[in-house]
């Protein structure tokens, strides 16, 4: 008896289901709920709160509407978000 490559067994892999693979707008979408959710409820926020303030810092006095006031509050700190995330992104291999 001789084995001929046509009768000899090979092992069978043990079938996993391959993961779907979803395509880029729902990775993108699942990945990015939480900040639309920010990002709506600070618009509603901002619309709601329409008032004229006054605000002191220092020896600044700054009287303007609130919604204005959110605004710089909200691009101020995502440039601080920005700044931070890409420095660490910088530091990250070095580690």
């Amino acid at each position: 008896m001789t084995d001929s490559p046509t009768s000899a067994r090979k092992p069978v892999a043990a079938s996993s289901p391959q993961p779907q693979k979803r395509n880029l707008v729902a990775r993108i979408l699942a990945a990015q709920w939480l900040p639309l959710i920010l990002i709506v409820l600070a618009v509603l926020f901002i619309v709601q709160n329409r008032a004229r303030i006054s605000i002191n810092l220092f020896w600044a006095h700054l009287e303007s509407p609130l919604w204005f006031i959110l605004v710089i509050t909200i691009v101020v700190g995502l440039i601080i978000g920005l700044l931070t995330a890409r420095r660490r992104a910088q530091r990250a291999p070095q580690r």
